[in-house]
């Protein structure tokens, strides 16, 4: 709870997040329809991921994305605070990823983290198998109806030796900050 209100800047948000989980509990058992979630990795949060997975399998979350934080906005003028070096998230996201694969959920994936850094779960990174094609993005302070367009815009960069990865065609490669 404590970690949840200071990332929404916002007192009992994790309160709410509760009754909100409950309240669509209910209502996606009457449609028969999956909860989903999304989860921002950031500096605050990656060394507790495992237990944002148990929270997520002990909430019944079955459809959830692990997002690597986008380094653009409040992020990128607040970059040394808020966004981790990929090679100190790793660890904790296998440790998620296992979570998932040891409880069998069918869609519980990581996104935005180059596939070098997940020798043995390739097959849990977004990007490997969910064409943007048809995705749009939509919250109460950004609309993006042409996902694929828009990510060849958003600096990414890719070493040489990419080129040699069997992934190069599916990695992004890392954030240009």
């Amino acid at each position: 709870a404590k970690l949840h209100d200071l990332q929404t800047r916002t007192k009992s948000s994790f309160s709410q997040l509760i009754k909100g989980i409950k309240n669509v509990r209910k209502e996606a058992k009457k449609r028969e329809i999956l909860i989903g979630s999304n989860t921002t990795i950031n500096k605050l949060n990656y060394k507790y991921l495992p237990e944002i997975g148990k929270f997520l399998i002990k909430n019944k979350i079955k459809n959830s994305e692990f997002i690597f934080l986008d380094p653009t906005g409040g992020a990128h003028n607040n970059f040394y605070e808020l966004v981790p070096r990929i090679n100190e998230v790793s660890p904790y996201v296998k440790k998620l990823l296992d979570i998932g694969i040891k409880n069998k959920i069918s869609h519980w994936h990581v996104r935005y983290l180059p596939f070098c850094y997940l020798k043995g779960y390739e097959n849990y990174i977004s990007e490997k198998d969910s064409p943007f094609e048809k995705e749009i993005h939509l919250g109460p302070e950004f609309k993006n109806f042409d996902v694929e367009k828009s990510r060849k815009n958003i600096g990414r960069i890719k070493a040489n030796n990419c080129r040699y990865c069997i992934f190069d065609e599916f990695c992004e490669g890392v954030w240009k900050e």
